[in-house]
């Protein structure tokens, strides 16, 4: 894999041959990083100082493509080496605040256009999405909160590629794959949650003396009791209705968790699908790639999967 570096004035770099790296995907939230480390020279350093994106590509293609967010030069027994941290590029949109706005009736090309031009973010579609109804981007929510608030009304999910490219996606995107007893296995965790997982959401509406109330009937079913009352500004039922699903969805997202540990790199993605078969912990079911972390070192190569089960 090589790292190429470049300025805010547009300048690239190409950096000399990487040590190790670490490559975090998640395509959203928590958003992508890196952290890469090469031999450092001294007239490196003017470049560095107004460098401001990362690039690491491998066999011609884009690996990943992010933010810079520092820098360190150290001198040592391993000689001077340097290292580069950052994020993916969802960064811009975390990092920048929305202004309070509602629309009526805006199309996600409008919603992209108004949050995700302004970071220099680049983005796709795939089909067009309009909101149903009023939309409202609450004061202090982030660029990315309104991006995300209007997609998942639409049922899409914002995700971002390899190539920092954010695409709007359905629920149902994404490669599928099969892993029966996966060679090259090293390590595997299965966790099942019960915390904080909801079994039913009141979406409560004041003023209008509005609610509705959604059950989750496979955590009921299973002696879970948590309840939540949330008071929102929906016009509808079925806004409401929306409202304490998505809670619901959130709360359980991750309940039931898999992470492992395998030997050298697999061409998985986040959002993708898994059928993974691992006798020893009596997992067998369909999960989503939820983050991938592959890294490189001293000690060898190898890719950690997060997967929920869905």
């Amino acid at each position: 894999m090589t790292g190429r570096v470049e300025t805010a004035g547009g300048r690239g770099y190409e950096l000399p041959a990487l040590l190790e790296w670490r490559l975090r995907r998640t395509g959203g939230v928590p958003c992508d990083s890196f952290r890469a480390k090469c031999l450092y020279r001294a007239d490196m350093g003017e470049t560095l100082k107004t460098a401001c994106r990362f690039t690491a590509t491998e066999n011609g293609a884009t690996a990943f493509h992010g933010v810079i967010d520092e820098w360190s030069a150290v001198c040592g027994a391993e000689g001077t080496v340097l290292t580069i941290e950052g994020r993916g590029m969802a960064a811009l949109l975390l990092d920048n605040e929305a202004e309070a706005v509602t629309y009526q009736r805006a199309s996600a090309d409008e919603i992209l256009r108004e949050h995700a031009a302004a970071c220099g973010v680049r983005w796709e579609l795939h089909g067009a999405a309009r909101g149903a109804g009023e939309y409202r981007v609450a004061s202090g929510a982030s660029r990315w909160k309104a991006i995300e608030g209007f997609a998942r009304r639409c049922g899409l999910t914002p995700y971002f590629t390899r190539e920092g490219v954010l695409s709007l996606r359905g629920a149902e995107t994404g490669r599928r794959h099969t892993l029966a007893e996966p060679a090259g296995l090293l390590e595997a965790s299965y966790r099942d949650r019960r915390y904080g997982v909801l079994s039913e959401v009141t979406a409560v509406n004041r003023s209008k003396k509005l609610r509705q109330s959604v059950r989750n009937e496979e955590f009921i079913a299973r002696g879970g009791c948590c309840r939540r009352v949330v008071y929102v500004p929906s016009r509808s039922i079925n806004e409401l209705r929306y409202t304490g699903r998505y809670q619901i969805e959130r709360s359980a997202e991750d309940a039931r968790e898999l992470v492992i540990v395998l030997a050298g790199r697999a061409d998985i993605e986040p959002l993708d699908r898994v059928e993974l078969v691992i006798a020893r912990l009596g997992v067998r079911g369909s999960f989503r790639v939820s983050e991938l972390l592959h890294t490189i070192c001293a000690r060898g190569e190898t890719t950690e999967l997060t997967l929920w089960e869905v």
